[in-house]
C-alpha cells in the first residue's frame, strides 16, 4: 500500500492480486452505507448528550486498487515522477517492482534483482522495510518457507535494525518453530539489553513457553 497526501486529499494505492484483499480496501477508504449510519448516530449522541465539539475535517481518499504487475508498476511510477521529493513514492515504487519479480521468477531471482538493483537507488529509498513488506506478504499467503528466505536475508542486511529481527523471530514463532523464534529474541535483547519492545516480546514468549 502506498499513500500520498495532497491538499485536497489522500491517494492511496493498493497493489494485490487478491481480489478479496482489494475489496476489502475498497470498503475501508470509501463512502459506505455503514460509514453514513455511524456519522449519523455520532451527530445524534453528540446532540442527545450536548457534546460540544468542533466537528473535524474528515480525511477524503482517492483509492486506486490494481492487481500487481505491469499496472501497478506503471502506477507507482507514475506518482514518483509526479511527487519527486516524497521518498515513500520511490519505496513502493521499488517494492512493487521486486515484488513482481517474486511472482512471476521466484524469491530467489528477487533477491538477486534486489541485491542488483539497490545500489542503484537513492541511499534513503532502499532500507529494511522493502524486504520486511514482501516477507509478509509471502507469509500471509501460506508461502512460509519463501517469506523465511526473505526474512533472513533482511536481517543478514540490516542486522542492527529491531524490525528486521523482529520480523524473523515472529515468523519462525507464528509458523510452529517457537524455540528459534524465541531465540532471535533473545540474541537481540542480549545485545540490545535497554530495547525495551525486545525486552517485552522476550519475557511474553518465556511465559508462554513456560504454560
Amino acid at each position: 500500500m502506498e499513500t500520498q497526501c495532497g491538499d485536497a486529499s489522500i491517494r492511496v494505492l493498493i497493489a494485490d492480486d487478491d481480489e478479496h484483499i482489494l475489496e476489502c480496501y475498497r470498503e475501508a477508504f470509501t463512502e459506505t452505507e455503514s460509514t453514513r449510519e455511524i456519522r449519523v448516530l455520532d451527530a445524534l449522541s453528540a446532540e442527545l448528550f450536548e457534546i460540544n465539539t468542533a466537528p473535524e475535517a474528515e480525511p477524503k481518499f482517492e483509492l486506486t486498487a490494481v492487481s500487481q504487475g505491469a499496472d501497478a508498476i506503471t502506477l507507482a511510477t507514475t506518482n514518483e515522477a509526479a511527487n519527486p521529493d516524497a521518498i515513500s513514492t520511490s519505496q513502493a515504487r521499488f517494492t512493487i517492482q521486486v515484488a513482481e519479480v517474486v511472482y512471476v521468477d521466484g524469491v530467489s531471482e528477487a533477491l538477486r534483482f534486489y541485491d542488483d538493483k539497490r545500489s542503484g537507488e537513492a541511499n534513503d529509498v532502499v532500507d529494511f522495510t522493502i524486504l520486511d513488506d514482501i516477507g509478509w506478504g509471502l507469509y500471509r499467503r501460506d508461502r512460509v518457507a519463501d517469506a523465511m528466505l526473505v526474512f533472513a536475508k533482511n536481517r543478514n542486511l540490516y542486522a542492527d535494525e529491531y524490525i528486521a529481527n523482529e520480523s524473523m523471530g515472529d515468523a519462525l514463532w507464528f509458523s510452529g518453530n517457537e524455540s528459534a523464534g524465541f531465540a532471535i529474541f533473545e540474541e537481540w535483547v542480549g545485545e540490545n539489553p535497554d530495547h525495551e519492545m525486545g525486552r517485552r516480546r522476550l519475557l511474553n514468549m518465556r511465559d508462554e513457553l513456560a504454560q
